[in-house]
């Protein structure tokens, strides 16, 4: 379900991203932004000269436009489960530390072992939100594997 949903709101998430690291005014607003993407997601390198750019047309100018909306959206669903995981783990392991009945916490001992849990879970899970930002911000071809 995690990534199901988190692949439905890709397209929103990259133009987020693109929106908040922008700093040339290219995207100017949600739907500038999704046509700048699109256009920019036909763009690909030629076999001949790896430095030069070309634009794709027909179906694959169609095809690389869509996946545009996409990318880093791989990182993104991979980066759900461990979240998940740890994110519950941290919030059972400090209802030990909050809460004077760990089997009946209060709704403030809840509020603080999840606030635990959920720094505990971003703190460990940062390094794959910044890759998950580079590779969604970042021009086509600018890494490899």
């Amino acid at each position: 379900a995690g990534a199901v949903s988190r692949t439905c709101t890709a397209p929103l998430d990259r133009l987020k991203l693109l929106l908040q690291t922008d700093t040339e005014g290219k995207y100017k607003g949600i739907v500038q932004g999704m046509k700048t993407i699109y256009e920019e997601g036909k763009q690909h390198r030629l076999n001949t000269d790896r430095r030069a750019i070309g634009t794709a047309t027909g179906w694959r100018g169609v095809l690389g436009g869509l996946l545009a909306f996409f990318r880093g959206n791989g990182t993104n669903v991979v980066k759900i489960a461990p979240e998940t995981a740890i994110k519950f783990w941290a919030y059972e392991s400090t209802k030990t530390v909050f809460c004077r009945e760990a089997e009946s916490p209060t709704g403030i001992e809840r509020f603080l072992c999840g606030a635990a849990g959920g720094m505990t879970s971003q703190s460990c899970i940062y390094p794959l939100e910044i890759v998950k930002t580079r590779l969604a911000v970042s021009q086509a071809g600018t890494y490899k594997g």
